[in-house]
C-alpha cells in the first residue's frame, strides 16, 4: 500500500534503518572510548602501584601510645604529624590517658583515640585496618604483653618499638 508518492513506505524504512544504524554506531563508539579511557587510567595507576612503596604521606599509620611515646612528646611534634599526615591515628592505652595531652584542633581531634581497656586498643587497631602499626607491647600490663594472633590480618606491617630511639627512627623530625 503506497501513498502515491515516489518511494513511499519503502523509502521510510530505508531512512529508519539508517537512523538505527547511526545510533548503534554512536553507542558503540562511545562505549569504546569509555573502555579505552578506563584502561589507560587503570594502567597508569597500576604502574604507580608496582613500586610496592606508597609515598610516606599516603601510608596509613597507627601508633599505639604507650609510656615511651608519652615521654617523646617533647621530641616528636605529634600535633604537626597529625595535621600533615592524613592517615595517621594515635590510639592511647588506658595507662597513658592522663599523660598524653595534646592541644588538638577540633578538626583533627578524631585522630586521637583514648581507650579504656587493652582489648579496646586492639579492637581499634582491627577496625582501622591501617597499613602500618607502631607499638611497644612491653609497656602494656604484664599479662597482656603480646600482640594478639589475629592482628596481622588487619595491618600490613607491625613495627615493635623497644626504645625512644626506635620512635625517632620511625618518625624522623
Amino acid at each position: 500500500m503506497s501513498d502515491g508518492r515516489p518511494g513511499g513506505r519503502s523509502q521510510w524504512r530505508r531512512n529508519g534503518n539508517k537512523w538505527a544504524i547511526g545510533i548503534a554506531m554512536a553507542i558503540g563508539v562511545g562505549t569504546s572510548c569509555y573502555y579505552l579511557y578506563k584502561s589507560l587510567h587503570t594502567t597508569s595507576t597500576t604502574t604507580n602501584d608496582n613500586t610496592n612503596e606508597k609515598p610516606l604521606k599516603d601510608k596509613s599509620r597507627c601508633v599505639v601510645v604507650t609510656k615511651s611515646v608519652v615521654e617523646s612528646q617533647d621530641t616528636i611534634p605529634w600535633m604537626d604529624l597529625l595535621q600533615k599526615e592524613k592517615e595517621l591515628v594515635l590510639i592511647v592505652v588506658p595507662s597513658c590517658k592522663d599523660g598524653f595531652k595534646l592541644n588538638l584542633d577540633p578538626r583533627i581531634a578524631y585522630k586521637v583515640i583514648y581507650c579504656d581497656t587493652t582489648l579496646g586498643v586492639w579492637s581499634c587497631v582491627k577496625s582501622l585496618r591501617k597499613d602500618e602499626l607502631f607499638v611497644n607491647v612491653e609497656e602494656f600490663p604484664e599479662s597482656e604483653q603480646s600482640i594478639p594472633e589475629d592482628i596481622p590480618r588487619y595491618v600490613s606491617s607491625i613495627t615493635q618499638w623497644k626504645t625512644k630511639d626506635d620512635i625517632l627512627t620511625s618518625f624522623p623530625i
